[in-house]
């Protein structure tokens, strides 16, 4: 271990919510005084942060869990259900799928493998496939009108993860990428309305200029929130596209760059309703580890993967475009 990795290490051990607190106050105070926050500094600060703030809430409400796939990410989809479920502390009441074609082989092996899973984790099911969920209007118009520097199969995901959240009849919901693997237990949202939010260490202003130019707004805080899930909360996206989602479309083709759902809901929690969001610590390491992950069944074998990665490590990302190497760490 190198001399950053120890120092990081030791401030991981602080934990205090009064520290937490501070350090986003001294953040918002540097970031408007000099338009940018040294890389070091931001990468202290984001080791400070607390890995479950609201840790000791009680009377934690139910959430929903999202999860918007493509074919090339179904064999993860049960891990990737097993462990948010495993990890989270409030109740998941639904898992809800989504896949634009639910007739391959791959995507209904996976499918019945996590409707196996639901009686013994207590949640229901519910799947949908792209039309169903979006509706074929919106299909034809995002078709048409391509977003810039993404394709239509990227672009498309992100509107199926608010429409997910939309159609919810609970508060909020847990949205993660199918790559995306939850290793440590968090309590996502407390019952004042209060949740946690992730922010990766690095700012990239390459995907904030069109969200901050859709918010009307300019960001105080400088970190990015595209974290590989984030939990959303129903009635806040209502305020951002409207119940029906009468302004996603609005929001995918206005923008001149790209659009991202993570660093939108972020940026507006942070900054539109700041006493709702609790800062966490991303603790995310990417690593190529597709088939060991697909593989994984039970408990047991997430509590391998936490063993191997340590307790720094609060959630894995496998992404397809890894090349094997040493992981990667980020925040």
């Amino acid at each position: 271990m190198n001399v950053n990795q120890t120092i990081k290490v030791l401030l991981e051990r602080v934990q205090s919510p009064g520290v937490d607190r501070a350090s986003i106050r001294l953040a918002r105070l540097i970031f408007r005084r000099w338009g940018f926050l040294p890389s070091f500094f931001r990468s202290v600060l984001l080791s400070l942060w607390s890995t479950d703030p609201l840790g000791r809430e009680k009377g934690l409400p139910e959430i929903d869990l999202a999860i918007v796939f493509a074919q090339k990410d179904a064999e993860l989809v049960p891990a990737a259900v097993l462990a948010a479920v495993d990890s989270s502390s409030n109740p998941i009441k639904v898992v809800r799928l989504v896949t634009p074609n639910l007739e391959t082989p791959i995507v209904r092996k996976s499918i019945e493998a996590v409707e196996t899973a639901s009686s013994r984790l207590n949640f229901s099911l519910e799947i949908y496939d792209d039309a169903s969920l979006l509706g074929p209007d919106r299909l034809r118009q995002l078709q048409h009108h391509q977003v810039p520097d993404r394709n239509l199969g990227w672009v498309t995901q992100q509107l199926l993860k608010l429409m997910s959240v939309l159609i919810s009849s609970q508060r909020a919901t847990l949205i993660v990428d199918a790559d995306t693997i939850l290793l440590r237990r968090r309590s996502w949202l407390a019952k004042d309305g209060r949740q946690i939010l992730m922010a990766p260490e690095w700012y990239r202003s390459l995907w904030t200029e069109d969200v901050e130019r859709f918010l009307g707004l300019a960001k105080t805080l400088p970190f990015s929130f595209i974290a590989h899930h984030q939990l959303m909360q129903k009635d806040l996206v209502e305020e951002l596209f409207g119940s029906d989602g009468q302004r996603l479309l609005d929001w995918a083709l206005a923008a001149r760059r790209r659009i991202a759902e993570y660093e939108t809901y972020g940026t507006y929690l942070a900054e539109v309703h700041p006493e709702r969001a609790v800062l966490a610590r991303f603790g995310n390491i990417e690593d190529p580890l597709r088939s060991v992950v697909a593989s994984l069944s039970s408990r047991e074998g997430l509590l391998g993967l936490t063993k191997k990665y340590g307790p720094s490590c609060l959630s894995l990302s496998v992404h397809h475009y890894l090349e094997p190497g040493e992981p990667i760490r980020g925040g």
